[in-house]
């Protein structure tokens, strides 16, 4: 869709649009699910993997790798089979939070990436929230300025310039 857009000069949704349009008229076939791979579905063999795995502690981030899909995919499939393991927050983990977290000019975190790849048992979104946590309890500097990168990005939008500002 987005090769057949820039193709055009248009808009990924209207093209889309236009390609369900033209489905539901019977002019395009329709799609085989089946052997698509970024939309496959679960095997069973896959479930019992994703409870096993997650009964030997292993994260959604480790479920991801072995079975070849995206964390966010692991996380929503242990959701849906309602496989639940809540990891609590340790000092340690809190500390090494705090040590390690690297702010921008305007408070906005730079390294959420790297610190939910160094906290094993939480995802990049619980150390979001906890991080938002944080901020509430004054253990981290709160943003400086909300907004402020949407802002840069109007600005620099409005005068021309690329998104680094140049």
């Amino acid at each position: 869709m987005e090769e057949m857009a820039q193709t055009f000069r248009l808009k990924p949704k209207s093209v889309y649009a236009k390609v369900i349009d033209l489905r539901n008229a019977n002019l395009l076939p329709a799609l085989d699910m089946k052997n698509d791979e970024v939309n496959k579905r679960y095997s069973a063999n896959e479930d019992k993997i994703i409870k096993n795995m997650v009964l030997n502690d292993a994260t959604s981030k480790e479920i991801a790798r072995v079975l070849d899909r995206s964390e966010e995919s692991v996380a929503r499939r242990r959701w849906l089979l309602k496989i639940k393991v809540v990891y609590l927050w340790t000092e340690e983990e809190i500390n090494f939070l705090i040590q390690n977290i690297h702010l921008d000019s305007n408070g906005i975190t730079q390294n959420t990436e790297y610190l939910s790849n160094k906290l094993r048992n939480h995802t990049r979104r619980a150390v979001q929230h906890k991080i938002y946590l944080l901020r509430k309890e004054g253990k981290i500097p709160p943003n400086i300025n909300r907004g402020t990168t949407r802002n840069n990005f109007y600005t620099n939008f409005k005068y021309g310039r690329n998104y680094a500002g140049d």
